[in-house]
């Protein structure tokens, strides 16, 4: 490898290899890389493949590409520099005429183009305090809407109240809290219904579980007053045939009071009048009326039997 000369003394002639080297190196060492690579391209011309000419030239390229590229960098900063303070500027007269039309549009009275212009403004100034008002003031009117709707218990009112002040402002981030805090109410009184449904179904398949039921088969009978009956009423006369055509289930005994005690937890009714004598949890309820019993067996998923099914069924 050539020792680097600490200063040329000799001129860079056309044909004189040291000279060359001697500029080429004092070059290099002020980093003017396009004349350094200039010198040893000569250089090399005059002693082709010499070592140390061709590393230096080289490395001349080299630093020649990363100041080209440095210099393009900062062209192109300059350019986007240029461009952003032009676009501030345009944007700037932008925003000063969208603030003015807002204005105008206040002082016609014409809210729908004051909120347009509002919302134009927002996207260009997030920040700006007049259109920020004119969104405060949709959205107060807005709850004060869903308050009202609140009030009728109407949730599709609390939803439209919301709904309409969205698709006029869309991104502002304080709707959707107002909005679904308006809602709370009716999705816990949804959630505290359901949870009522669930504990009702629970208990209505607990009765469901202490009840045992006989089938019934299809069949003919003799309904109405057997003979040599004393305490027959007339409507129990005259005796004459029946035929049920289709089998059936009937409880093995009469409701408990336990089994009627769940259902009346349930919600379903009230609880009936206690009786002047005691009873246990396995005895048959008392004091209920042909409704009480009606709600009862449908919310057990049956029905009260027919005149003719009952008595079918206790002569069987």
């Amino acid at each position: 490898e050539r020792p680097a000369a600490a200063k040329p003394t000799r001129a860079a002639g056309a044909d004189d290899p040291r000279a060359l080297a001697d500029a080429g190196d004092a070059a290099m060492g002020q980093k003017r890389w396009t004349a350094a690579a200039g010198y040893w391209g000569r250089l090399l011309r005059l002693v082709p493949g010499d070592p140390y000419a061709t590393k230096r030239l080289a490395e001349a390229k080299g630093g020649a590409a990363r100041e080209a590229e440095a210099r393009r960098e900062e062209e192109a900063a300059r350019e986007r520099a240029a461009e952003e303070a032009r676009r501030r500027q345009e944007g700037a007269k932008q925003l000063a005429y969208l603030r003015d039309a807002m204005t105008r549009a206040a002082r016609a009275g014409d809210a729908a183009l004051e909120r347009e212009y509002a919302k134009r403004v927002l996207d260009l100034d997030p920040g700006d305090r007049g259109a920020l008002q004119v969104r405060a003031r949709d959205r107060n009117a807005a709850a004060a809407a869903s308050a009202a709707a609140e009030g009728r218990n109407d949730e599709r009112g609390v939803k439209r109240a919301w709904t309409a002040y969205e698709a006029a402002w869309g991104g502002d981030p304080e709707s959707r809290t107002l909005r679904d805090r308006a809602l709370a109410p009716f999705e816990e009184t949804r959630r505290l219904a359901e949870r009522k449904r669930e504990e009702e179904e629970r208990r209505r398949l607990e009765v469901l579980g202490r009840i045992t039921w006989i089938r019934i088969p299809a069949g003919t009978f003799f309904m109405g007053c057997t003979p040599g009956d004393g305490e027959c009423e007339k409507d129990e006369k005259p005796r004459h045939v029946v035929t049920l055509t289709k089998p059936y289930e009937m409880a093995e005994t009469e409701t408990t009071v336990s089994q009627f005690r769940s259902f009346v937890v349930a919600g379903n009714l009230p609880r009936p009048r206690t009786p002047s004598f005691r009873q246990g949890d396995d005895h048959p309820v008392v004091h209920m009326s042909w409704h009480d019993a009606d709600v009862f067996c449908r919310w057990a998923n049956g029905r009260l039997p027919t005149e003719a099914e009952w008595e079918f069924a206790a002569r069987a």
